[in-house]
């Protein structure tokens, strides 16, 4: 009834049926291959987009914390918010890049500085799948002026 020595009928069933199975592991994976690839680019294509919706929310953050200091320009802002993108390969414009207010002449301490950074997914997506083409992605900061004119007085 087992397959010993004795019974070489059981034998050669099992041989038999381990023949019939060798290529059942190739067309498995052949099947579940391009799934488990479409999966993998798909995740790093949304990593990027994470990571291209948080470079430019940290530019945006910085860019404010900049302007906010004493003897600032919107330009120095610009310029301060597009080496930061630059040093992690997103590319923006200067357009790319709005500052309220316009200019720092007469701020008060405590006034609110607001940076906005946005740019296409399109030229920044790393892959060719490009799920996230044709989307707009922006970080947004409010940062207080640390210096300038008093504040106003709220008892007035």
């Amino acid at each position: 009834m087992f397959a010993t020595k004795k019974n070489p009928c059981r034998a050669s069933q099992r041989r038999v049926l381990r023949e019939s199975r060798s290529g059942v592991a190739t067309i498995e994976a052949a099947f579940c291959l391009p799934v488990i690839i479409i999966l993998m680019f798909g995740t790093l294509e949304i990593c990027s987009g994470y990571y291209l919706k948080e470079s430019l929310e940290i530019a945006a953050y910085e860019g404010a914390r900049f302007g906010a200091r004493q003897n600032t320009e919107p330009q120095d802002v610009r310029d301060y918010v597009t080496q930061i993108l630059a040093d992690r390969n997103v590319t923006v414009t200067d357009s790319d890049i709005t500052i309220t207010p316009a200019t720092f002449g007469n701020q008060r301490v405590l006034d609110p500085l607001t940076v906005s950074v946005s740019c296409s997914a399109t030229g920044n997506s790393m892959f060719v799948f490009q799920i996230l083409a044709d989307r707009t992605l922006t970080g947004e900061c409010t940062y207080a002026f640390e210096t300038g004119l008093p504040p106003t007085d709220l008892n007035d």
